[in-house]
């Protein structure tokens, strides 16, 4: 029973040395962390790539955008996500790259549907690069404006299947940005109103009030996403010190217990 004391002593010394001190170097506050310069250099290539691709598929040079895509692909995998955007955000910018991928890779090309998902792609990385800032420079942010200005307009008047239209295309445009820089939960009510809104568009007599209803609630619920005063996005969140202790000991806690477990069977196996 001693010698299994001891052993158990010995593994959380080991687990202390090497999983909380890391962690705690790593807390505000506690020990300063390292700079995060490369990081944001290597963010910053990444979108001045992407914006180099678009620039190549608007001048219809599509051998050399699938030879910078593969590039993307290789810095994609080196992108420092902690604290910037959620496992949603990381699979949006993913699917994103993997569908441009497949569309420069059909035999017969579709060129607008192709700028399209490279400017999502854009949009996407860049909300990224800028995330848990609050600027009205952020490109996602710059469509909203104008996709605000086209709901007041709606709203106005009464609303056709062409305005609706041009809605969903802006929509279509931002929402990897969007998950990217925005809780998952938030994305998720944003597109359930924004199917009830394409139903009752779709109906040959919508009606009306049902309509403006819904409208409301989704522009409500995207001013929400655009000033960030009523939800405060992933990066926000764990700018917290709070938060990030929470976060830190609780990794602690996981990585300590599947350290113990391990010790635990290897003990027993010898």
């Amino acid at each position: 029973m001693m010698k299994k004391m001891r052993h158990y002593v010995l593994c959380g010394l080991f687990a202390f040395s090497c999983i909380v001190l890391p962690a705690c170097a790593a807390l505000p506050g506690i020990v300063p962390s390292p700079p995060q310069a490369d990081g944001a250099v290597h963010e910053q290539q990444f979108l001045e790539k992407t914006h180099q691709l678009q620039s190549l598929l608007e001048k219809d040079r599509f051998l050399e955008a699938r030879q910078l895509l593969m590039q993307l692909n290789q810095m994609f995998t080196q992108l420092p996500f902690d604290r910037k955007t959620t496992v949603e955000g990381i699979q949006a910018l993913s699917d994103t790259m993997i569908q441009l991928k497949h569309l420069l890779a059909d035999v017969q090309l579709q060129p607008e549907k192709i700028r399209k998902t490279a400017r999502q792609l854009t949009i996407a990385a860049d909300a990224l690069v800028h995330s848990g800032q609050s600027s009205k420079q952020v490109l996602w942010k710059e469509h909203a404006r104008q996709m605000l200005s086209l709901v007041q307009t709606m709203r106005e008047q009464h609303p056709d299947r062409q305005s609706f239209q041009q809605l969903q295309e802006r929509y279509t445009d931002i929402r990897p940005a969007l998950l990217v820089s925005q809780p998952p939960e938030l994305v998720a009510q944003l597109d359930a109103l924004f199917a009830r809104m394409k139903q009752l568009y779709l109906q040959n007599a919508p009606a009306p009030q049902e309509l403006s209803m819904v409208l409301t609630q989704w522009e409500d619920l995207f001013k929400q996403a655009y000033t960030g005063k009523d939800r405060p996005t992933f990066a926000e969140v764990m700018k917290t010190p709070l938060n990030q202790l929470i976060l830190g000991l609780s990794s602690f806690v996981i990585l300590s217990l599947a350290y113990a477990a391990w010790c635990y069977r290897a003990f027993q196996d010898t």
